[in-house]
């Protein structure tokens, strides 16, 4: 399934790749991630929404008035798109934090309201109580439901809240509360009923595929074959994490903007508590270009944690290409690195301290 960044341009400019000249107020396309992130960080357009190829079923539009890097709503509807990939479902947000429009896009057509645009669909759920009056007039739908996130009794309690008063907008055909908590409450506060529908917490089969980076994120030691490897991952639609235990500021650019905007990278601080990280991941990954010793790859070892390394001599000496790990070659089947029995099986590594360093220490070497 393809992707495509929509880009509402803001400023006319000379596409660097085509040289085409864009005109502002446009709509820009791309399936080019990298081109997408550089026309936004340049501050050129805003992110406009992704579209995938069409699918079979119902038409269900989801509008929620912001969407945040993280939130309950937030989280909610991610679980709707990961449960029912299969449904035909458009997100259609007031505005959006982008990182979290894309995450969504994965799985479903996401759009940006503009404020004008009209939508023609079978099923139609609001997700803020007051997002409602905003868009309702240009939705067409068999069927609307509005659903409810608050506890309204509390929430009064607090000053700012306390004069807060709500409606349902008549085209409503039913009012959805996440709990029984928020059912009473609505009742008692407003004297409105609704049914009970909780939010979805999809099963998983397996965590995600847990990976880690050891070594500073600059070319030479591999942040781009990094960042390209994990472009494959997306592609493939693989669910991983990578704790990138590094500062990134020395990787390129658009490495940069990738690194700091895909959700599944955590960037941690290296500090003494990384050996928990270390014993915890599923495999690391190393694919610098120059290594003579290599001691983060000796420490995720002796944990007992595979690696997958780029191919130069002093790693091709640690590493034994499907026994510990993986030596990586551009193109390789990345369907064998996500195999969790590479660990289980796997004995760890053991290097005894040099006596040598007793000679150094007492100045006799």
């Amino acid at each position: 399934m393809s992707t495509l960044y929509r880009i509402q341009v803001n400023t006319q400019f000379i596409d660097k790749e085509t040289g085409e000249d864009v005109r502002a107020g446009s709509l820009f396309k791309t399936d080019d991630f990298d081109r997408a992130k550089d026309i936004m960080r340049r501050g050129l357009g805003k992110f406009a929404g992704l579209e995938h190829s069409k699918r079979k079923g119902n038409r269900i539009l989801i509008h929620q008035k912001f969407c945040f890097k993280i939130g309950g709503i937030e989280t909610a509807n991610l679980a709707i798109a990961e449960a029912f990939k299969d449904r035909n479902i458009v997100f259609v947000f007031g505005d959006a934090d982008y990182t979290q429009a894309m995450e969504l896009g994965r799985y479903h057509d996401v759009i940006i309201d503009d404020g004008h645009s009209t939508y023609d669909c079978d099923v139609a759920i609001f997700t803020n109580y007051d997002s409602a009056p905003a868009i309702m007039k240009r939705i067409k739908a068999r069927k609307i439901y509005q659903q409810i996130h608050a506890d309204f009794e509390n929430l009064r309690k607090i000053p700012v809240w306390s004069n807060f008063t709500w409606h349902p907008d008549p085209k409503i055909d039913k009012v959805l509360s996440v709990s029984v908590t928020a059912q009473k409450a609505l009742e008692r506060v407003f004297q409105q009923e609704s049914v009970v529908v909780p939010n979805i917490l999809p099963k998983r089969k397996e965590e995600p595929f847990k990976f880690l980076v050891l070594s500073r994120a600059t070319p030479e030691k591999g942040i781009d074959d990094v960042v390209k490897l994990l472009k494959r991952f997306d592609e493939a639609k693989k669910d991983y994490v990578l704790f990138l235990c590094s500062t990134i500021e020395q990787a390129s650019d658009s490495d940069q903007i990738y690194l700091r905007e895909n959700p599944r990278v955590l960037a941690v601080q290296p500090s003494p508590y990384t050996k928990a990280l270390i014993s915890s991941a599923d495999m690391g990954i190393q694919l610098s270009k120059n290594e003579s010793y290599c001691y983060s790859v000796r420490e995720m070892l002796q944990a007992g944690t595979p690696c997958l390394v780029s191919d130069i001599p002093e790693l091709r000496k640690l590493i034994k290409d499907g026994q510990n790990g993986f030596i990586y070659k551009e193109g390789m089947d990345i369907e064998k690195i996500f195999d969790r029995k590479l660990k289980a099986n796997m004995k760890t590594y053991d290097e005894k301290i040099s006596p040598l360093w007793e000679e150094v220490l007492s100045g006799k070497l």
